[in-house]
């Protein structure tokens, strides 16, 4: 998940004072992705999850290929996008990999954090009908035992917490210089 500061304003105020010297408006959006990787260190494309149900007009034409795009009011992984991407991504990517390394009759494994929407009956139904174990990690654990939380993505906060600083700094006509560098 990368989370940009949702707007709000901080005044800074002495404590002598109890007036306001100056007031910082933030202004953020929250874009959720979601990543998978295979045992073997294989990955497909990750998902990004936009606060916009439209896509972006003019986004970075490199950046395009690069996802797979999706789109909800407050950039959050829903129910619908999450089992659009069981069905669409996830089980043909492990078909792909089944016929490519002769494994037709082998089991699957996808582990996730624990969201609300990996609880998605339809989820679970595709998963199950395709030979696919589920792992659910409890809520707020991930961080402690999702194997890319620990590794991969502990560096990507780092650097996206830093990019995250900058961005507020920066002129709003820099915004998305600072992001996208």
């Amino acid at each position: 998940m990368i989370q940009l500061s949702p707007r709000f304003k901080t005044s800074v105020i002495p404590r002598e004072s109890g007036r306001g010297l100056f007031t910082i408006e933030h202004v953020g959006f929250h874009v959720t992705m979601g990543a998978c990787v295979f045992a073997s260190g294989d990955s497909i494309k990750p998902v990004l999850v936009l606060p916009h149900r439209e896509f972006p007009v003019g986004p970075n034409e490199a950046l395009v290929d690069e996802f797979h795009w999706s789109g909800q009011d407050a950039g959050w992984m829903s129910t619908e996008i999450f089992e659009k991407w069981i069905e669409k991504v996830f089980i043909p990517a492990i078909e792909q990999r089944r016929r490519t390394h002769q494994l037709e009759l082998k089991k699957g494994l996808l582990i996730t954090d624990g969201h609300t929407s990996r609880k998605s009956p339809t989820a679970i139904d595709l998963l199950m009908k395709n030979r696919i174990d589920h792992i659910v990690i409890p809520a707020h654990s991930s961080h402690l035992l999702q194997p890319l939380d620990c590794g991969v993505f502990r560096a990507f906060k780092a650097a996206m917490n830093g990019k995250t600083t900058a961005l507020t700094r920066a002129p709003r006509d820099q915004k998305k210089v600072v992001l996208l560098s």
